[in-house]
């Protein structure tokens, strides 16, 4: 027996996008099932409509493959020779359009001395699109045909129906069959002439699908949306329910929507509660935020719920106090705060920046690059505020625009702690000729230049500096161990010595820079040996009532105050500490000397601690420290 010849085809066959409604009749016994199954009806396939199509070709009678040129026919145009008399004798298909993920045709064929290719239960076993299925050069005829869609995995392709019919030797045109059905005839050796196949979408998700993404969460409220979940969630459906129940289930779906309530707009009610706050008002702060605490709204809550919140805070702001308002005022006299009262660093002529430094000066005071407001103010009233805006703008309005020197005084205006540079170099630098022409121009003379003759001398400059200065050592280290300590905090004695140190180890830049790190290692290693002064000692170390906790019999109290003074980090080893008892008819028994308490007569003492440094300067003495006996 010769085999069956099974070629691989390169390309995909497919199914036609949309159907049409041919007409099939009925040619066998397996034709009744696609009736009673609603794909057929009279003879007459159900109108659908399919992103998925199929096209195909065929191997025919003194044809050979055709189409001849190798493109395909698209179903369900019927591919054959129909009154020609020739069998086909092989066929390819192949599904185009959209796709189910996983979705293949598969085909099997009843064919001239070979029977079925394929286990005509089981379609695994048949032939898969768009591979060749049949014999060439066998003159074999086709006797009998399946078709089946499935998924990846063999099991039916849910909510498609692939149909097919054709004209059958000494039978002629017969109806169409579904779905694995058999086309043709088995054991009467009648050949397959034509073939038509189309696929139908017996069940579409497009208009559910459309339902669901029509309305998203953010734009509902909690309660609405949770209602509405609980419908979708019982109506949810899949291409293999029928269409029926699919479009049942997006009628609920839709008719849920409506009870969907939309989230309030907050626009008016976030712009009202954001217009004032309290550092704008003067008084009536503690009534108007009693309002606002009394009218917080969400989105959840109703529209009009959210205009009316909105309504009573627009109405309590009208019963504020506020402030003047003064970000104008602000703008017009930043000029002034920039470049100060100095008409020679603003890039303005000099009249009309002094006539504009003069009426700032009339509604406040520049100290120190700050504006005091110690004429009109936020106090003031708006109008005044207003007014004194208006008036400094004018001035502003007629500033003349002269070069900037802004970069022509920041480099001029060098200082030799800014490297920090050497001694000899910087004083090299300052009587530099050229430093010293360029330092003595006037504010006038460079405004009356060019931007670009005073960039020129600004470089010049620079350039000089670079020249000519020298980097000292750096001595910030140095500076920072220094600022560690004030003499107010430690003893006479051992500041005298600890200054002793500093003053053995004073260096500048001008020093090399190993002397410098020496000196500032030996300043740190002096500042271990100082000692908090007593009274620094009574006012840091916390010996106090509150601090000192209950004590009992055996427990120490000048333990106690060494240990309080050791949480907070000082040295118990530099003091002597006594204490005295200031109850002196308290019943409590403690050892004048070792503090030990043996009796706790009526559960409190009063005493006072005294703390004395080591190196014999000045004692302190605590306040009362009452102690709470048990």
């Amino acid at each position: 027996m010769k085999k069956i010849t099974v070629s691989i085809l390169s390309s995909m066959l497919m199914f036609s996008m949309i159907f049409s409604t041919s007409a099939f009749a009925a040619a066998d016994e397996t034709q009744t099932s696609a009736v009673a199954s609603g794909i057929l009806t009279n003879g007459v396939a159900t109108e659908a409509t399919s992103n998925m199509g199929v096209q195909y070709r065929a191997h025919i009678q003194d044809v050979g493959d055709y189409p001849t040129d190798g493109t395909w026919v698209i179903g369900p145009t019927q591919i054959g020779t129909p009154g020609l008399s020739r069998r086909i004798e092989g066929v390819e298909l192949q599904l185009t359009g959209d796709i189910p993920a996983g979705a293949k045709i598969v085909y099997n064929l009843h064919v001239q001395d070979y029977g079925w290719l394929g286990n005509i239960d089981d379609p695994t076993t048949w032939q898969e699109g768009p591979n060749f299925a049949g014999t060439r050069a066998e003159r074999k005829r086709i006797e009998a045909i399946q078709i089946e869609l499935l998924y990846a995995d063999g099991t039916k392709l849910d909510g498609y129906s692939v149909q097919y019919s054709g004209h059958v030797e000494n039978i002629g045109d017969v109806a169409a069959v579904a779905d694995g059905q058999k086309l043709g005839t088995v054991g009467a050796s009648q050949r397959l002439e034509c073939l038509k196949v189309q696929i139908v979408q017996t069940t579409s998700l497009a208009a559910y699908n459309t339902a669901l993404a029509a309305v998203k969460e953010a734009d509902y409220t909690t309660a609405s949306w949770s209602a509405y979940q609980k419908v979708v969630t019982a109506n949810v459906v899949s291409l293999a329910n029928t269409q029926a129940k699919v479009d049942v289930a997006t009628a609920a779906i839709t008719a849920a929507q409506k009870d969907l309530v939309k989230l309030s707009n907050l626009t008016a009610y976030n712009k009202a509660t954001a217009a004032i706050t309290e550092d704008q008002v003067k008084s009536g702060w503690t009534a108007y935020k009693a309002v606002l605490d009394a009218n917080v709204v969400t989105n959840q809550n109703t529209q009009k719920a959210v205009d009316d919140a909105t309504a009573k805070i627009v109405a309590a702001q009208k019963s504020l106090d506020l402030y003047a308002e003064m970000t104008e005022f602000n703008k017009a006299i930043n000029l002034y705060v920039t470049y100060g009262a100095d008409a020679a660093n603003a890039p303005y002529t000099e009249a009309t920046w002094n006539t504009y430094t003069t009426q700032c000066e009339l509604y406040g005071t520049l100290k120190d690059d700050v504006w005091v407001y110690d004429v009109i103010s936020k106090n003031s009233t708006q109008a005044t505020v207003d007014a004194a805006t208006t008036y400094i703008n004018s001035a502003v309005a007629k500033l003349v625009k002269t070069t900037d020197l802004t970069a022509f005084n920041a480099a001029k205006m060098i200082k030799i702690t800014d490297g920090p540079y050497t001694t000899a170099s910087f004083d090299t630098y300052s009587k530099d000729p050229v430093v010293v022409y360029l330092n003595g121009l006037t504010s006038n003379a460079l405004k009356s230049s060019t931007q670009a003759v005073v960039d020129s001398y600004t470089d010049t400059i620079i350039s000089l500096q670079k020249k000519i200065l020298v980097l000292g050592s750096d001595i910030s280290k140095y500076n920072e161990a220094l600022a560690l300590v004030k003499q107010a905090d430690y003893t006479t004695v051992s500041w005298s010595t600890y200054q002793t140190v500093v003053s053995t180890n004073t260096v500048t830049a001008n020093n090399a820079q190993a002397v410098v790190d020496a000196a500032t290692a030996t300043v740190l290693t002096a500042q271990n040996n100082l000692i908090y002064s007593a009274a620094y000692v009574v006012a840091k170390g916390n010996i106090n009532s509150a601090s000192f906790e209950v004590q009992s019999v055996n427990d120490n109290i000048l333990t106690r105050a060494k240990e309080l003074m050791t949480a907070n980090e000082l040295d118990t080893s530099k003091y002597l500490i006594t204490f005295t008892r200031v109850d002196t008819t308290g019943t409590a028994v403690i050892n004048p000397t070792t503090g030990l308490i043996t009796n706790v007569g009526t559960g409190t003492a009063t005493v006072t601690f005294t703390i004395t440094p080591v190196d014999g300067s000045a004692a302190a003495t605590t306040a009362n420290v009452v102690l709470v006996l048990s």
